[in-house]
């Protein structure tokens, strides 16, 4: 385990690092005027308390909190931030003032807000009126005829909804009793409102962000160490660690509804491995019992992991953590056993090495881990390049309970994705 420790070691150790700031070209607006230049990318939630501002890549930075400007955003991703009073829920709270993003912007509005909880909060704005947030509350409800009880949800954003949007006569009823509290659902029936009543009165709307997926093949370069514990003769194995060459493919799904910088990270590898030993126990009289131990294995591995991109410049440095499962597609494994009696009289017998004793066969195929590694990846004008140091441990190859494995690799995997 110690060096799965080194490697979240190395991940905390590298991460204020990978928080630096990311500058894109985007816009401010200050008592009407628009000022152009580079803004810090950020996630929502930090979108919406201040703007990090600067007029070229070279010059001061500046930070904007929703007091002194009213709006920013950037170009290329299509995104604005209007900043906005969100009246208080109850008389002991007061007003906040933050930055909100805009989903749709025309006669009716439709604005996203994640809390310090990342929790999404949704608020509509007829005619850039106050902010009327759309929300829904939980409650349980008794069947009188069963005496059942069961949760239900009441969508008081329908009729809030139902109310600003009456003056366009293509919404049906059925349409907003079918509608859910959530981004895709609240930006369809804005939208189609906003095409019924003023569809000249649309300024902007949020561009969606589709998943994308890279495919590409992987080597992958590794050291394999196994180490047994527990009632066996295999603990005193002195198993060599040998540098090995695999491989598969792997792939890369992004994830833009939960945050940009989100991926998963998936691989099928071949990942094969030779561990041998050779040692002797001396007895008592002279006698002694001499090993010769081999383990000839190849694993079919799925590593899953959830990946954390920085997206700055031309290489962007990522880290990753999951699981991982395999499967050994070739497991020849055996010992065989000396045993010299008073130093003379000898006699062999060969086993399968997991217990070691002709029983049984206790080797496992089946096996599960964890995994973290981080790495940097460069575009080139066909795909991306990556490269990347990962640390895995899994439960082994033992399928006896008292005889428990340690199997631990580290790799080093060059990929390329299209």
């Amino acid at each position: 385990m110690k060096h799965l420790y080194a490697t979240l070691l190395l991940l905390l150790t590298l991460a204020p690092a990978f928080a630096q700031q990311d500058f894109r070209k985007g816009f401010i607006v200050q008592n009407g005027d628009t000022l152009r230049g580079y803004i810090d990318y950020r996630g929502d939630r930090r979108n919406a308390q201040f703007a990090t501002f600067k007029q070229t890549l070279q010059g001061p930075e500046q930070r904007f909190t929703p007091e002194d400007i009213s709006a920013y955003g950037y170009e290329v991703e299509q995104k604005l931030f209007e900043s906005k009073t969100i009246l208080p829920a109850s008389e002991t709270e007061q007003a906040q003032r933050h930055f909100l993003k805009t989903l749709i912007k025309g006669k009716a509005s439709l604005y996203q807000y994640r809390d310090a909880a990342d929790e999404a909060h949704y608020y509509l704005s007829m005619e850039n009126g106050p902010l009327l947030e759309l929300t829904q509350t939980e409650y349980t409800r008794k069947d009188p005829k069963t005496g059942r009880t069961y949760n239900a949800t009441n969508k008081v954003f329908v009729g809030t909804l139902g109310n600003a949007f009456a003056d366009c006569p293509n919404l049906k009823e059925a349409q907003l009793k079918n509608l859910e509290l959530k981004e895709s659902s609240l930006a369809a029936i804005t939208r189609q409102y906003n095409m019924c009543v003023a569809p000249a009165s649309v300024q902007h709307e949020q561009k969606k962000v589709k998943s994308k997926l890279t495919v590409g093949p992987v080597a992958a370069f590794y050291s394999t160490s196994l180490n047994f514990t527990g009632d066996t003769y295999l603990r005193h194995a002195p198993f060599e660690n040998n540098v090995n060459v695999g491989g598969g493919l792997a792939f890369n799904a992004t994830l833009p509804k939960l945050n940009e910088k989100l991926s998963v990270q998936m691989e099928l590898l071949y990942i094969a491995s030779n561990h041998t030993a050779t040692f002797t126990e001396e007895g008592q009289y002279g006698s002694s019992i001499a090993y010769d131990v081999s383990f000839d294995l190849a694993h079919l591995k799925l590593p899953v992991q959830l990946r954390y991109t920085l997206p700055r410049g031309l290489i962007q440095p990522y880290f990753n953590a999951g699981v991982v499962v395999g499967y050994a597609v070739k497991d020849a494994n055996e010992v065989t056993k000396v045993n010299t009696l008073s130093g003379s009289t000898t006699y062999s017998h060969t086993y399968p090495a997991i217990p070691g004793n002709g029983t049984t066969d206790g080797f496992r195929s089946f096996m599960e881990g964890i995994t973290a590694g981080a790495g940097l990846t460069y575009p080139l004008p066909t795909g991306t390049l990556s490269l990347e140091a990962r640390y895995e441990a899994n439960n082994g190859i033992s399928s006896i309970s008292g005889i428990k494995s340690i199997v631990s690799t580290v790799y080093v995997l060059v990929g390329y994705g299209f």
